[in-house]
């Protein structure tokens, strides 16, 4: 929490005009506009949703990161000229350029109800694991309300430059983290080929009841409890496309730097982290249910505390 609002607290003293307050005047350089894309695409709530899709069906619950690299090339050579020619600064303003008032409206208060509703949704998966190793006993609704007010007062203070700077932290961060967790994973299960080995004809299959099909990014057999490829490519670009190229979150650091080839390199970083983190995250839910099924009281029907399995990696 310090070092995220550190950095926010700071940025306040750069809000001179809406247009730094907004995209730090246009001046952000491409590895900070990297780290922040990084942070706003795949953030703590994500990061938690993907440990415990690992523990329920596996490395198919990450299909959609899949998505994202194309996503990139439509926000990087489509979206970001078009934006950066209308010198807006939000989704909002330039569908009310092209299309009217009504519109305008419109965008915005769809972009406004995603942010609320998936911020809160997303804080209070995220504040239900960080519990594990404070308080179980505190409800994550609680915690996700108070670090939705806490954060959400200090950004309006210290505005883009500030938030830049916290989420360039948070990105570092999540690099790291991923591969710290990567490794513990691989390290308590022996590696690659041994989580295979267990998942495909190991005892733990029958006591967790994970299936081989959770080390296939397909999907296995397609059961009702998990995702396929034919799925996937049904409804997740359609999703994924909104979240890259729609999104106010990324449009509006997009819009932070005058340079394409800065947007450019920034995707390109976007791009290949969405290809990595299905093996940061993914693989220790994976490894979590083989190695505690009784903590995460999984059964062949599914386990009770998906939530729970980066608490017990990392512990």
């Amino acid at each position: 929490l310090g070092a995220a609002l550190w950095p926010l607290w700071c940025g306040r003293r750069r809000g001179s005009s809406a247009a730094d307050w907004f995209v730090t005047s246009q001046s952000t350089p491409w590895l900070s506009l990297a780290m922040s894309l990084v942070a706003s695409v795949v953030g703590g709530a994500e990061i938690a949703a993907l440990v415990a899709g690992g523990t329920r069906v596996g490395l198919s619950s990450s299909l959609w990161l899949f998505a994202v690299p194309p996503a990139v090339l439509v926000l990087t050579y489509a979206v970001a000229p078009l934006l950066s020619k209308a010198r807006v600064f939000t989704v909002a303003e330039y569908f009310g350029q092209r299309f009217g008032l009504t519109a305008r409206v419109y965008v915005a208060l769809v972009v406004a109800l995603y942010q609320v509703l998936g911020r809160a949704v997303g804080l209070s998966l995220a504040a239900d694991v960080l519990l594990r190793w404070v308080d179980d006993s505190i409800p994550p609704k609680a915690v996700a309300g108070a670090l939705i007010s806490v954060f959400g007062t200090v950004v309006s203070l210290s505005g883009m430059p500030g938030l830049l700077r916290a989420q360039v932290v948070q990105g570092s961060v999540m690099l790291l983290g991923g591969i710290g967790c990567a490794v513990m994973a691989s390290d308590a299960m022996g590696g690659w080929s041994s989580l295979v080995e267990a998942v495909t004809h190991g005892s733990e299959a029958a006591k967790s009841g994970v299936r081989a099909s959770f080390v296939e990014l397909s999907g296995g057999e397609g059961r009702g409890d998990s995702f396929t490829v034919t799925s996937f490519l049904a409804g997740g670009p359609i999703i994924v496309i909104w979240l890259v190229c729609m999104n106010q979150q990324v449009v509006q650091r997009v819009v932070s730097t005058d340079s394409l080839g800065s947007v450019r390199a920034a995707g390109m970083v976007l791009g290949c982290f969405a290809l990595v983190a299905p093996f940061a995250w993914c693989m220790p839910g994976i490894v979590a249910r083989v190695l505690f099924p009784l903590e995460l009281a999984c059964t062949t029907a599914g386990c009770g505390d998906e939530n729970g399995g980066m608490y017990f990696i990392m512990t």
